[in-house]
C-alpha cells in the first residue's frame, strides 16, 4: 500500500493542499483524520488511508501508485538566468 501525501491528495481532488488538510482536520471527508500535535499551537499531524481514498475517488490502488510515481518523476523547475 502506497503512502497518500496531503500533496498528492490534493492534486487528485483538483483542489489545494489547504483545502485537504482543513477538510481532515474538519472531519469532513470519510478518508482519513487530522490529529493536533499540541494545545498551545496549532499543528497537525494527518493520516490519509489509502484504500479509502481510492474508493472515494472511484480509482483503483494501482491507478494511486501510479500518480505517487508520477508525481516523483516531474523533473525539476528551473527558472532563467536573471537579464542584469
Amino acid at each position: 500500500m502506497v503512502k497518500v501525501s496531503i500533496a498528492t491528495a490534493a492534486r487528485l481532488m483538483n483542489k489545494g493542499q489547504q483545502f485537504v488538510r482543513i477538510a481532515l482536520q474538519r472531519q469532513l471527508v470519510p478518508f482519513g483524520f487530522a490529529v493536533k500535535l499540541d494545545e498551545k499551537c496549532n499543528r497537525y499531524d494527518y493520516y490519509i488511508n489509502p484504500a479509502e481514498f481510492c474508493k472515494y475517488l472511484g480509482i483503483t490502488e494501482e491507478e494511486l501508485k501510479n500518480a505517487n510515481v508520477e508525481s516523483k518523476e516531474k523533473p525539476p523547475v528551473i527558472l532563467p538566468e536573471p537579464l542584469f
